[in-house]
């Protein structure tokens, strides 16, 4: 069994579902933050 540089497709469907989360609260809280400052 050869090593493959690059993931599976389906390796990379669970990386992408794992990874949607934390960067919809990143830019959430991004948001807020920018929001934030323009009040203040």
């Amino acid at each position: 069994m050869t090593s493959q540089p690059l993931p599976t497709t389906q390796e990379f469907a669970a990386l992408h579902d794992h990874a949607r989360l934390p960067w919809r609260f990143f830019a959430r809280l991004l948001a807020c933050t920018i929001a934030d400052l323009r009040r203040a």
